[in-house]
């Protein structure tokens, strides 16, 4: 017969070590942030019933704002690369002032989430929130990669002109 072992010995071989707890509040915030709508990206919200442009819009104002004026304050960017406009790629100078933005504000609120949780003796482990965020990621995912192969499968992107030559 094993002997029981008391309850705080067991819960601290299930605690998550203080880089792993880091770690994962980093992932969250930075993932969570970076899968929010964004202009000429596919987003999990766009699948909800009655979603529109304004709501993707509303989500995606504050960190296309960001992206605008670190562009234009920071990095001194002009004229058209300074302002949205579609390109049909995300490889504009302020998309990827968007990703900075997004690692930016994930990297401030893990310190201010660390510092909060840390000193209160918050959570140990975050396992519940770990499986929603990969079943978050899976299918956001899985919905761009079907979004990005329909648009190369039907005729929207290249056009038949395009094939004969």
């Amino acid at each position: 017969m094993i002997p029981e072992q008391p309850l705080a010995e067991t819960e601290k071989r299930s605690d998550w070590p203080l880089w792993g707890r880091v770690g994962f509040r980093f992932a969250c915030l930075y993932w969570g942030l970076y899968c929010l709508p964004t202009a000429g990206a596919f987003s999990l919200l766009d699948l909800l019933p009655g979603s529109s442009r304004w709501f993707g819009a509303w989500f995606s104002w504050p960190l296309r704002t960001a992206a605008q004026w670190t562009g234009v304050y920071v990095f001194h960017l002009g004229s058209e690369a300074a302002a949205w406009h579609p390109t049909g790629s995300g490889d504009t100078a302020l998309n990827y002032l968007l990703d900075l933005c997004v690692f930016v504000f994930a990297l401030a609120g893990t310190v201010v989430w660390s510092a909060i949780d840390e000193r209160r003796g918050g959570r140990r482990e975050y396992r519940t929130a770990y499986a929603w965020l990969r079943l978050f990621i899976r299918f956001t995912l899985a919905a761009t990669l079907l979004s990005y192969g329909f648009a190369k499968v039907f005729p929207g992107q290249f056009p038949h002109r395009h094939w004969a030559r």
